[in-house]
């Protein structure tokens, strides 16, 4: 089933309305540093990680091909591909004990769990399993392998030393992601499945389930935050994030989280996807699959302060204990990004008004048909780029967005390419003159400049004064200072 689990994670057609932010401000860090310092090219379908604390590898499954990669942390590159035997791998996990990788081998009624010792690369064991394994964790109190067993409502339990199943735990349906909470030493599992809904508690010391947390929205991954001892679970129904107080196993809240566009060529909705902790800066992050962001959530105000563009779809996101860094499978592209973290900041933090929060698409395009392009005052099959503001309640039709923009809203969308899309969150400020200066560090951490950026106010409320210019940065998710709307000297018709 897991072939078919695997493409629903990736084609979602439930489409809901969100907000952005709650309350009256949005608080903004002083320093956004966080960047992608390197893209790995790697073998198809790149899934999920483990990482080597002794040596700073990082093992990555591949779904489809029996394979696993194995990355060097220091240089980021692929030193090695590992054979597994079977098709579909999901989950890996490293055992820091007899420092082996378990992947869950998704092969039919009966799954395995495959145990590869990777300075060799050699197969030790294949463990039988229940139907469909999914995600392998490993819990550094009991030194047990936990696997989710999708299709068999159950949590299988690997002794590493024998590495056979010790234990079967039923759980609800369809269960995912799991997470271990360092401060119990309980694991949280996410059962997927709307009609179960929920989150269920394992009592790692006797193996069993102690309670079951309802949450609307299909819980999909998990991930802990060793600060606040809250954990943080994706709904990719839903598109939202929950969390739960890890200390009392209740609900809190749900995140609102952005609705982002899909990357260009894809035609299927976007949606939460993987998530994991960072203790460095003590920030959660979340893949937002079919798209080409990653964003950060800051767990003091629970809000979305960072966006970080990477490939196309970013299936599964996981956090180096060693380097510090984050890797990102994008599962479309072919590749891993690696994103370095910003230091934490001793400077206070800047509060940022709700109504001057802004979300920016710069969109690159190309318009195919000579007779639009007429239409509109552009060259035909030339690249150009707009900048847009983004309304993150609405999922982005991003073709009618250009449509709008050149002046003709009823023109043919098949007649449009998408090339590519950058989104940005800022935080601007009114000043003297009537014209809204973004202030540092937004427009640092958004544009990648220093000093203010001016942009004039227009009449459209729904839009900034934006320029059509021929293709030049695809780095710059907002506009430089934006002139009047115009291209080779004509005029573009105000919308």
């Amino acid at each position: 089933m897991n072939s078919n689990l695997f493409y629903a994670m990736t084609v979602l057609p439930i489409a809901m309305i969100i907000v952005l932010f709650l309350g009256k401000s949005v608080i903004f860090p002083v320093v956004h540093a966080d960047s992608v310092i390197a893209t790995i090219p790697v073998y198809r379908t790149p899934l999920d990680f483990a990482f080597n604390t002794v040596n700073d590898q990082v093992y990555l499954g591949h779904a489809s091909t029996g394979l696993m990669s194995v990355i060097d942390g220091t240089s980021n590159t692929v030193i090695k591909t590992i054979p597994v035997p079977h098709t579909y791998l999901y989950g890996l996990a490293y055992n820091p004990t007899n420092q082996r990788v378990y992947v869950a081998n998704d092969t039919g009624p009966v799954g395995s769990v495959a145990v590869i010792e990777p300075l060799t690369g050699t197969l030790v064991k294949s463990i039988p399993v229940g139907d469909s394994p999914v995600q392998a964790l490993y819990n550094p109190f009991n030194g047990f392998i936990y696997v989710t067993i999708t299709n068999s409502k159950r949590v299988d339990v690997i002794d590493p030393s024998t590495n056979s199943v010790i234990k079967n735990i039923p759980v609800g349906f369809q269960p995912v992601g799991m997470a271990y909470n360092s401060n119990n030493h309980n694991i949280y599992v996410a059962n997927s499945l709307q009609a179960s809904s929920s989150v269920s508690v394992i009592d790692t010391s006797s193996n069993n389930v102690i309670k079951t947390i309802p949450i609307a929205g299909s819980p999909w991954r998990i991930a802990f935050n060793s600060n606040s001892g809250n954990l943080y679970v994706t709904l990719i129904g839903a598109k939202n994030v929950a969390v739960i107080d890890g200390s009392t196993n209740t609900f809190i809240k749900i995140i609102p989280m952005p609705v982002l566009p899909p990357y260009p060529g894809s035609s299927f909705q976007t949606s939460v996807g993987s998530i994991d902790y960072n203790p460095v800066n003590n920030f959660v992050y979340v893949s937002h699959i079919n798209s080409e962001y990653v964003t950060g959530i800051d767990p003091t105000t629970d809000t979305v302060t960072k966006t970080i563009k990477v490939g196309h779809n970013p299936f599964t996101i996981g956090y180096h204990p060693n380097n510090h860094n984050l890797y990102v499978a994008n599962i479309d592209s072919n590749t891993v990004s690696v994103i370095q973290i910003d230091k934490p900041s001793t400077t206070t933090q800047a509060v940022c008004p709700e109504e001057n929060v802004q979300h920016w698409d710069k969109i690159v395009f190309m318009v195919m048909s000579s007779i639009l392009a007429h239409e509109a005052h552009v060259s035909p099959n030339t690249e150009l780029d707009i900048k847009v503001l983004d309304n993150p309640k609405e999922v982005a039709d991003l073709k009618q967005k250009v449509l709008n923009f050149l002046g003709v809203p009823d023109g043919s969308k098949f007649a449009l390419r998408i090339i590519d899309v950058d989104y940005a969150i800022i935080c601007t400020t009114k000043g003297p003159g009537d014209k809204l200066l973004i202030p540092q560090p937004a427009a640092e951490q958004a544009l990648g400049q220093t000093g203010n950026t001016t942009i004039n106010i227009p009449s459209n409320d729904t839009m900034l004064n934006s320029n059509i210019t021929n293709k030049s940065s695809l780095n710059t998710t907002l506009p430089e200072q934006l002139p009047p709307q115009s291209i080779n000297g004509s005029k573009i018709p105000k919308i």
